[in-house]
């Protein structure tokens, strides 16, 4: 499923407009006009949230016009071993991962593969017919009744949070988001298989299994893996070479812990 890691010195780098492997720029808020006396209280400010336990730690980053305008450290990436933020501490961004598969999206519209207006079933067969639940009958002898939509879900539906789906996951799948142990194909075809609690377009409801089917499309109209797609296209090409939804050992070791 996706769910991707980032190193932040990679992004410090982007920020500074140089390649990763040079060290990172120097801070100059003037250069890149912002006010440093207001971001001198940026340092305090985020070690009061580590004080009051809201965070463990967190590691900052503010650039702007090419240059690094703040880079601020605090905190611990490991409450139990005491381990501090470091200024390559890897993350777990977990659904900021949505902004680069929309990015994806948006690229192999580009390129001709696909367009965000094109029915979902036009790249994924299994989404044909797909019902929309028109009355549910709660009790012992639940009914529920179901009707065609007015129209298919559309690319555009997935990227706005409003296909209707039903978000939860079905049958079979309730430990799909803890293992994450089943590919695209297998997680989207189930997705798929549940009918539509709203019609395509209508009501907004942040969805995670909507950009899950993303990812599939992407897949689809590639050819190639998602996350391969992602680091030959978008990841390699920006220098955000520990960016990854499989992270080595060298990239566990600073990996912040999730609390």
């Amino acid at each position: 499923m996706i769910v991707t890691f980032v190193r932040t010195a990679a992004l410090v780098c982007l920020t500074g407009g140089m390649a990763v492997a040079k060290p990172r720029p120097p801070v100059e808020p003037a250069k890149a006009g912002l006010d440093a006396a207001k971001l001198a209280g940026l340092h305090a400010a985020l070690q009061k949230f580590v004080d009051d336990q809201q965070i463990s730690g967190a590691v900052t980053v503010i650039g702007r016009k090419g240059h690094l305008a703040s880079f601020e450290v605090v905190g611990q990436r490991d409450l139990e071993a005491k381990k501090p933020m470091e200024p390559d501490t890897v993350f777990r961004i977990a659904s900021m991962s949505k902004i680069s598969t929309a990015v994806a999206i948006m690229m192999l519209e580009d390129d001709g593969k696909l367009s965000v207006d094109d029915p979902v079933e036009k790249h994924l067969p299994e989404f044909r017919g797909q019902k929309l639940i028109k009355e549910l009958k709660e009790g012992p002898a639940m009914t529920v009744t179901l009707v065609a939509p007015e129209r298919p879900i559309t690319i555009k539906d997935l990227m706005t949070h409003t296909s209707g789906f039903n978000c939860s996951l079905p049958a079979g799948f309730s430990d799909l988001y803890g293992k994450r142990n089943r590919p695209l194909a297998e997680a989207v075809a189930g997705f798929s298989q549940h009918p539509l609690i709203s019609a395509p377009g209508k009501i907004w409801k942040y969805c995670g299994p909507a950009y899950d089917t993303l990812g599939r499309i992407v897949e689809v109209t590639s050819g190639k893996k998602f996350e391969t797609f992602m680091d030959e296209r978008l990841f390699r090409p920006l220098g955000m070479k520990d960016t990854t939804f499989h992270p080595n050992a060298q990239q566990i070791a600073p990996l912040a812990i999730i609390y």
